[in-house]
């Protein structure tokens, strides 16, 4: 890798001897359909979540981190393994952190165990992750008037954008809701086969 990191690589908190292999992708999907001239074109390219590979190792005796973990231990391997599947039921991002970059909000997608007597007390973890895009919500307050409507000041089910006046506001809205009535009941006469 070319670095020296001053701390061992780890998912969620949780530290490996060795980290032996990273790969991340940065994928995007192109608009299908042309994109018409004058607009924006960053604007029709989706932007895929990041997805980064791991591939660990830890032991029973390991040896990079050796006085960070405390020596030799029978059973560090079952140990780990144990907080790696608690991770992953717990389903929730966690950091990722390796000797070139911190990665957030990353959830465990795949974590392959290999369970052979070749192995002995060190295995070779691969690990797959995607990045979530975390988002915020910002709320703000909708003024009374904006929700109550008329002289009646009843809730109103839709806000209009201009306001009636004399006799010609009263002749648009007796319009208005007579082609709801009408729409209304032609709707209703076509659900039980009427008109």
């Amino acid at each position: 890798m070319g670095q020296n990191p001053s701390r061992p690589s780890s998912v969620g908190g949780i530290e490996f001897d060795v980290l032996l292999e990273q790969e991340y992708v940065l994928e995007s999907e192109a608009p299908q359909f042309p994109v018409e001239e004058g607009f924006t074109i960053s604007d029709s390219i989706l932007l895929k979540p990041l997805t980064l590979t791991l591939v660990i190792q830890i032991s029973d005796s390991p040896v990079t981190w050796a006085t960070r973990f405390g020596g030799p231990r029978p059973g560090r391997v079952n140990e780990i393994l144990a907080q790696l599947e608690r991770l992953w039921q717990q389903k929730q991002p966690v950091t990722v952190v390796t000797n070139l970059k911190t990665y957030e909000n990353m959830v465990i997608e795949k974590i392959s165990i290999p369970k052979n007597p070749e192995s002995g007390s060190a295995l070779k973890i691969p690990m797959e992750f995607k990045q979530i895009r975390v988002v915020s919500v910002k709320t703000t307050t909708i003024p009374m008037e904006y929700l109550r409507g008329g002289d009646t000041k009843n809730a109103a089910g839709t806000a209009q954008t201009q306001e009636a006046s004399g006799a010609t506001g009263e002749k648009t809205r007796k319009s208005i809701l007579s082609s709801m009535k009408d729409t209304v009941a032609g709707s209703i006469g076509s659900i039980f086969g009427g008109a």
